[in-house]
């Protein structure tokens, strides 16, 4: 990880360096990942910021499959077995050494049981046509739970997932995959409320961080994308269009201090048209290019009278 001289405190050096996150050479915004939900859930961090147009994303991706897809089925038609061993209440081993209490209809596991897998893990709840369906407790080997609705051996309504340190997603599922309305908290204090699609934040949400930071507005495929309101924890805010967890298209940028800038932005930079305004009211209206003044512009002095001149990369020129 590379430490950054601009904005960074040695706290919050120490904060990112624990969480694996490069820094910038600016300061950080991140979403961070509660990793795999369900050991394969996908929740990619991202981070969007404006000091000099620099921005940082971290690309930590843990794709994966579904809530369950740690080899641990919860159907076994192809296990063989014998009819008469199977009673309802009695406990019936399959030859995988998984272990099954609960009741039966036929050689099928149906209505209320308790499996057990050799490698710890146990769900205990509903069963139709020996599938998890109705509600039920998941327990991970590592210590995870999931608690809620299932439909064909798969988390499918509303569910709860609690990972060993705290870490939660309440929420909507459809096919193992957060899809619908969800809130997920992190341990750190961060929390996101909103909707989620194929295990991804889509579509409107709020997220908020620990250190008191925000967003509101849209997201796609987990990246802060479309129209959205971002609150930094000094008081600065950013209000327009994003892509890709950058500013990018029209926004108005505010600082604590009072200046401000409306204005088109390319890639957290400043870029194309756009109106600068001071404290004490002086205004630069011109065109940028990469966060700097480029091209014609007119600045007006508070009380003075307006100057129309040439710029190149930050320099009057004529």
């Amino acid at each position: 990880a590379q430490a950054s001289t601009l904005g960074w405190t040695p706290d919050l050096e120490r904060r990112a360096s624990a969480h694996g996150w490069i820094l910038p050479s600016s300061e950080l915004v991140v979403l961070p990942s509660m990793g795999n939900v369900g050991n394969t859930s996908c929740v990619q961090c991202a981070s969007c910021e404006e000091a000099r147009g620099s921005c940082y994303k971290d690309d930590n991706h843990l794709n994966g499959q579904s809530d369950l897809g740690i080899g641990l089925p919860l159907s076994f038609s192809q296990d063989k077995h014998e009819e008469n061993n199977m009673k309802n209440g009695s406990p019936y081993t399959f030859d995988s050494g998984a272990v099954y209490t609960g009741q039966w209809e036929g050689q099928r596991r149906s209505g209320h049981g308790v499996q057990v897998w050799p490698t710890g893990a146990r769900y205990e709840g509903q069963w139709i046509d020996d599938k998890a369906n109705g509600t039920g407790r998941y327990c991970h080997p590592n210590g995870d739970v999931h608690e809620g609705e299932w439909r064909l051996g798969r988390a499918h309504g509303h569910g709860t997932y609690v990972h060993t340190d705290g870490s939660r997603y309440v929420g909507q599922w459809e096919d193992d995959k957060q899809t619908g309305k969800g809130e997920e908290e992190w341990s750190d204090g961060a929390k996101y409320t909103g909707m989620y699609r194929l295990n991804k934040k889509h579509g409107h949400g709020s997220f908020s961080w620990a250190d008191g930071s925000c967003y509101e507005g849209e997201f796609a495929d987990n990246d802060i994308q479309g129209e959205g309101v971002y609150w930094w924890s000094d008081g600065r805010q950013f209000k327009g269009q994003w892509r890709s967890n950058r500013m990018d298209g029209y926004g108005i940028y505010t600082w604590s201090d009072g200046r401000q800038y409306q204005g088109e932005y390319l890639h957290d930079l400043k870029h194309g048209h756009g109106v600068f305004t001071w404290r004490d009211g002086s205004t630069y209206d011109g065109e940028w290019r990469l966060g700097k003044q480029h091209g014609r512009g007119i600045s007006t002095v508070t009380g003075g009278k307006p100057k129309e001149a040439e710029w190149e990369d930050g320099k009057r020129i004529g």
